[in-house]
């Protein structure tokens, strides 16, 4: 039987109805049940309406078919007889008979009825079942997520831990650093890092690493083994004429130079405010200055100092094409001596018989 019901029943026809009056049938009812005639009524009622057409239009073309009509015919003729053989069954048969039918219809209803309840509680089983694995997914996946948010933090304090260290490690490398520059035109030959190495490993310590810096090739930094080694490679080319040492990290307890703007003066006042720098260009100019006089008094001539100045301020200076270091004469008494020490000796024996002992040492200093 089709899922709409009994076609001849929507239709109001007998099974022995023609095509003809299949086609009457329908037009008859689908007149009272077409969508175009449903105005006023509410939209349930229309869908339902709009359903019960659909079905007579199903009805319609399953009657009109043969091949589906005559097995359908058959079907529907047995199973009429059979209803009409059960009822006159039941109005044969006696009241015994018709009670124990009808409790034997009432414990299949309730046989139904628990096969029902039990289908309904195996499906709110499954149910239940399903909502406890779904629980069971949402914790396992806030577990994965949490343990991903903790790797993640612990995994970015030991990158900012390794960089702290890093940090504490390059400032610890600066404290054994220090940076060396040289003139070129002073060195006949540029020293190389090896070179530089040996140097400095044999004076203030061992010397880790030399890196030359700069496009120039007059730089370079040092690294020693030891912090204690920097101090004294400063302070030992703090006056050589050469190259010069200064630490990479500015020392805590080192003071600050203070800008001298005002002129060099000869006075203790002026020589108090001078800085180690400034003091040096001015015991350079006074040593300079007094050896051109000596030179001057040799050969009798007779210059004044401030028309000297004068002189010299109004011409350009010119860069000495003499090296330094000077190629002092070699003797047992400044043998192992360096360049500095050597001159300084050549001036004591210069001008010790010229000038007092105090004024030499006091321009030596």
């Amino acid at each position: 039987e089709p899922e709409y019901g009994d076609p001849y029943v929507l239709l109001s026809l007998e099974q022995s109805a023609t095509e003809s009056e299949i086609q009457k049938a329908f037009r008859q009812v689908s007149k009272q049940l077409h969508p175009d005639k449903q105005h006023g009524k509410s939209d349930r009622e229309k869908e339902a309406i709009a359903k019960r057409y659909h079905f007579i239009q199903e009805a319609r073309t399953f009657l009109l078919d043969p091949k589906l009509r005559q097995p359908y015919d058959v079907q529907r003729g047995s199973r009429r007889r059979r209803q009409q053989q059960d009822r006159a069954r039941e109005e044969s048969m006696g009241a015994r008979r018709r009670k124990m039918k009808e409790d034997l219809a009432q414990k299949e209803a309730s046989l139904h009825e628990a096969a029902r309840e039990q289908r309904d509680g195996y499906n709110t089983q499954r149910r239940q079942n399903r909502t406890e694995a779904d629980l069971i997914n949402k914790l396992r996946k806030d577990g994965k997520r949490k343990r991903e948010e903790h790797a993640e933090k612990a995994a970015d304090e030991e990158l900012e831990r390794l960089r702290k260290q890093q940090r504490q490690d390059k400032q610890g490398i600066k404290k054994r650093q220090v940076r060396l520059k040289w003139s070129r035109k002073r060195i006949s030959v540029s020293p190389s890092e090896h070179s530089l190495a040996e140097l400095l490993s044999s004076k203030f310590g061992k010397v880790v690493q030399v890196e030359m810096l700069g496009k120039e090739g007059n730089k370079a930094l040092v690294t020693f083994e030891s912090a204690s080694s920097c101090q004294p490679c400063v302070d030992f080319y703090a006056t050589h004429k050469e190259m010069r040492a200064t630490f990479v990290e500015k020392k805590d307890d080192e003071p600050e130079e203070e800008e001298v703007e005002e002129p060099v003066s000869s006075t203790t006042q002026g020589r108090d405010r001078e800085n180690v720098e400034d003091r040096r260009r001015r015991q350079a100019a006074e040593r300079e200055k007094l050896m051109r006089e000596m030179e001057q008094e040799e050969r009798g001539d007779s210059v004044d100092v401030d028309q000297e100045k004068t002189a010299s301020r109004q011409q350009p200076l010119k860069r000495s094409l003499r090296p330094f270091p000077v190629d002092f004469p070699i003797s047992e008494e400044t043998n192992g001596m360096s360049a500095f020490e050597k001159l300084q000796h050549y001036e004591r024996q210069i001008f010790g018989n010229r000038i007092s002992k105090e004024l030499l040492e006091q321009l030596q200093v």
